[in-house]
C-alpha cells in the first residue's frame, strides 16, 4: 500500500471516523509545499498540519527512528482525555495502516 493508497483509505473512511466522534489529523514534516500539494491535490477532508520543527514527532517519540533525522510515520488513537489509546508506529519506512485497522481501534474505544 502506497502513502497515497492510505491518504485515500482515509479520505473514504472518513464518514465513519466521525461518526464515532473522532477526527483525523494528518501532520507532515516535509516541505510544507508537499503538505500543500497532498491537500490541493488529493483533497483529503481532513487537516494536513504542518510541524516545521518536528515538536509533535519529538513528543510522541517518533522522531529519528531510523537515523535519518525524519518523522516515522505512525498512527495514533488519543481519547478526549489526550490518553494514548492506541498507536501504530511504523517499524519500516514504507509500512501504512489500513483505515480499517484504524476504524476497529476507535469502535475499541
Amino acid at each position: 500500500m502506497s502513502c497515497r493508497t492510505q491518504l485515500v483509505e482515509l479520505q473514504e473512511a472518513y464518514a465513519q471516523v466521525s461518526a464515532q466522534n473522532a477526527e483525523v489529523l494528518a501532520i507532515s514534516t516535509d516541505d510544507l509545499s508537499g503538505a500543500q500539494w497532498v491537500i490541493e491535490n488529493l483533497g483529503v477532508p481532513f487537516p494536513v498540519l504542518y510541524d516545521q520543527g518536528d515538536v509533535v514527532p519529538r513528543a510522541y517519540d517518533v522522531f529519528n527512528r531510523f537515523g535519518d533525522g525524519l518523522a516515522t510515520g505512525s498512527v495514533f488513537l488519543i481519547d478526549t482525555q489526550g490518553v494514548i489509546r492506541w498507536a501504530q508506529v511504523y517499524t519500516h519506512a514504507h509500512d501504512l495502516v489500513p483505515a480499517q485497522d484504524i476504524l476497529d481501534g476507535l469502535r475499541a474505544l
